[in-house]
């Protein structure tokens, strides 16, 4: 199978040795993973705590030492 994902799954445990990468002339957008929400509504308190769950798990594992935890989070920039 071939097929176009990002590059973040290459180094994720499910993928992580299954996926094979290959070398194109082409090249693809960056692309943003966003939270989008209703303008001028309020996010609810288990949004909240999703937001700051997952803004915790990436500072916390992009400082990391492991170097899985390395590989996958040099893929990700945090634009917040």
């Amino acid at each position: 199978m071939c097929t176009w994902c990002p590059s973040i799954l290459q180094v994720a445990p499910p993928f992580k040795g299954r996926m094979a990468v290959l070398k194109l002339k082409e090249a693809f957008e960056p692309r943003q993973l966003s939270i989008v929400t209703r303008r001028n509504s309020t996010l609810g308190s288990a949004a909240l705590g999703f937001i700051e769950c997952l803004l915790q798990v990436i500072r916390l594992h992009a400082r990391s030492a492991k170097k899985e935890d390395l590989a996958l989070f040099d893929t990700l920039t945090l634009l917040v």
